[in-house]
C-alpha cells in the first residue's frame, strides 16, 4: 500500500514536521515529486508530495491560499517545503486553508535532501508499481484479443481493466467510436477544455486523443467505486488505442466519403435522380433536403472535416470538394454547428427540396446564398430568407446560352486568362455594392487597375456600368454563366 503522509512524518531521519492540514495526514502519497512552477498544475496526475524549496510559494497570503488550492485541484497529496531556505514566511491565512482542506503542509530540515524522501515514498510504492505495469499489459492484450469492429466489447474490457468508466466524444459532442458512450450531457464542458491544460478532473482525467498533429476527440475516465483506478499513464494507453481505432475508422469513412462525392458529382452533371435512387442513403431519398456550398480556404480538409462531424452524429450526407465543398444533407442536420467551428467559412444554403426535384436550381439559390453570406461576412445564409430574387434566373437551357452570350459574349471571346480576369473583376465590383475600395481590396489590386478593368468592361459590352438596367442584366448573365461553367 502507498505510505501515507503520517507515515513519512513518524520517520525521524527524514525531518518532516506538520506546519498544518494534519487533519489530513491519512492521505498517501503515492509519488514524490520537485517543483518550483507558479502553477504545478499541468505537472501532476494526483497523488503527489510535491515539495520545493520554497521558490513557488508566492509571499502574500492571498497568493499563498490559491496556490494551495492549485495543488488540491491537481489531487495532490501533500506540500513539502524545505525549512528556512527559499520560502517566504507562510502566513496564518495559508496554515487555516490547508486545516479547512484536510490537506497536509509538511516542513522538511534544511539537512534532509529530497532524494531521501522520494526514495522512501518510491520505495513504499514498489508493489503499486508492479500492479501497474500488469494492468497497462492488460489494457494491450485487451486491444490485442478484441476483433477491430467491436468498439463496444472493448472498451467495457478496458473499463475493466483500468478501474475507470471511459467515455469517448468527438470535438462537436458525438460518439468518437461507435458503441462507446459519449460524455455525458452534464459533463459536456469538459470538451471545451484547453488542450494544454491539465488532464485532472474532479473523479478523474480527460485526455486527447490525438491523430497526427490534431486532436480527433477527448477520453473521460471517471474513478470506479467498486475497484482500483489505474491512474494517468493507464487512461493515456487507452486514448492511444482509441486513436488507432478512430484513424481506421476515418479512413474507411474516406472511402465512403469518395463514393458519395461521386454520386453527389452526378447528380450536379445532370444525371436523373431515377438512375441513382438505389445507390443513395435512404433519408436522402425520403425526406427534405438542403444544399449547401461553403467557401473555405481548404475545401479538401474542409470536406473531410465536416464529413467526419456528420458520420459521427449519424447524419447521413453527400459531400464533394469543388471549387467549394458541396454538400447535401437532410434540412434537420445540424449543419450550422458543423460550419461554426470552421475557421473563416462562408456558406449559402438551398431552399428545401426533395430528392428527384431539380439540383440544379437548389445550387443556384445556394450560390446566391453564399453570395450574401460573403457580403455581410457571416458563416451562413438561409437562401429561404432571401426574396424573390432567385427565381429571376430562366430555366431553359437555349434561353439561358443565349443570354450569356448576348451580354458576356464579347469578353469570353478574349479567351483567358483575360477573360476570367475581366468576369472576376466584374462579379466582385457587383457583390462589393459596386464599391471601388471595397473591391480593389477582395481583388488585391490598385483602385487605378480596378477602374481601368471596368472601363474595358463597358467598351467590350456596349454597356453603361452606371445604369440600374445594366447592373441587374450583367448580374443575370454572371449567374447564368456560373451555373453553365464546370467547377
Amino acid at each position: 500500500m502507498p505510505i501515507t503522509v503520517a507515515e513519512l512524518v513518524s520517520l525521524s531521519h527524514l525531518g518532516c514536521d506538520f506546519f498544518a492540514g494534519q487533519s489530513g495526514s491519512d492521505r498517501e502519497a503515492k509519488w514524490a515529486h520537485v517543483c518550483e512552477l507558479d502553477d504545478p498544475l499541468p505537472w501532476l496526475e494526483g497523488g503527489e508530495l510535491v515539495m520545493t524549496t520554497g521558490m513557488a510559494v508566492p509571499r502574500e497570503a492571498s497568493a499563498q491560499v490559491s496556490y494551495l488550492a492549485k495543488l488540491t485541484r491537481a489531487g495532490a497529496a501533500g506540500l513539502a517545503i524545505s525549512r528556512d531556505l527559499r520560502s517566504p514566511a507562510l502566513t496564518d491565512a495559508l496554515a487555516a486553508e490547508a486545516d479547512r482542506r484536510h490537506f497536509p503542509i509538511l516542513l522538511v530540515s534544511i539537512e534532509v535532501p529530497f532524494v531521501a524522501i522520494a526514495r522512501v515514498v518510491i520505495t513504499a510504492n514498489q508493489d503499486a508499481a508492479h500492479r501497474e505495469m500488469v494492468r497497462q499489459l492488460s489494457v494491450f492484450d485487451a486491444m490485442r484479443t478484441e476483433g477491430p469492429g467491436d468498439h463496444a466489447a472493448l472498451f467495457k474490457k478496458l473499463e475493466n481493466v483500468s478501474g475507470y468508466d471511459l467515455f469517448l466524444s468527438s470535438p462537436p459532442g458525438g460518439a468518437l467510436l461507435p458503441g462507446v458512450s459519449a460524455f455525458p450531457e452534464e459533463l459536456q464542458e469538459l470538451l471545451a477544455k484547453p488542450t494544454d491544460a491539465p488532464a485532472y478532473v474532479p473523479g478523474g482525467y480527460v485526455v486527447s486523443v490525438p491523430i497526427g498533429r490534431r486532436v480527433s476527440g477527448y477520453l473521460l475516465g471517471l474513478r470506479r467505486h467498486d475497484a482500483e483506478p489505474g491512474g494517468l499513464a493507464t487512461l493515456q494507453h487507452i486514448a492511444t488505442i482509441a486513436a488507432l481505432r478512430r484513424a481506421n475508422l476515418e479512413r474507411e469513412r474516406e472511402a465512403a466519403r469518395r463514393e458519395g462525392g461521386e454520386r453527389l458529382v452526378e447528380l450536379l452533371a445532370g444525371r436523373h435522380p431515377r438512375d441513382l435512387a438505389d445507390r443513395m442513403p435512404d433519408k436522402l431519398r425520403s425526406e427534405p433536403l438542403a444544399l449547401y456550398l461553403v467557401d473555405v480556404g481548404d475545401v479538401e480538409g474542409a470536406s473531410s472535416l465536416m464529413h467526419q462531424w456528420l458520420s459521427d452524429i449519424g447524419c447521413e450526407h453527400l459531400i464533394v470538394a469543388q471549387q467549394h465543398v458541396v454538400l447535401l444533407a437532410t434540412t434537420e442536420a445540424p449543419v450550422p454547428d458543423v460550419l461554426d467551428s470552421i475557421p473563416g467559412a462562408h456558406a449559402g444554403r438551398s431552399r428545401t427540396f426533395r430528392f428527384g426535384e431539380s439540383i440544379a436550381v437548389a445550387e443556384r439559390q445556394a450560390h446566391l446564398a453564399l453570395d450574401r453570406a460573403r457580403d455581410r461576412q457571416v458563416v451562413l445564409v438561409d437562401a429561404s430568407t432571401m426574396a424573390g430574387e432567385l427565381d429571376w434566373l430562366p430555366t431553359d437551357p437555349a434561353l439561358r446560352q443565349a443570354m450569356v452570350e448576348r451580354v458576356l459574349g464579347p469578353i469570353l471571346i478574349l479567351g483567358t486568362p483575360a477573360s476570367e480576369r475581366l468576369i472576376e473583376t466584374l462579379r466582385v465590383w457587383m457583390q462589393s455594392g459596386q464599391r471601388t475600395g471595397a473591391s480593389a481590396e477582395r481583388l488585391s489590386v490598385h483602385p487605378h487597375t480596378l477602374a481601368y478593368r471596368l472601363r474595358r468592361i463597358e467598351q467590350l459590352t456596349g454597356r453603361d456600368l452606371s445604369s440600374p438596367a445594366v447592373i441587374v442584366e450583367l448580374w443575370l448573365a454572371l449567374e447564368l454563366l456560373r451555373e453553365e461553367t464546370p467547377a
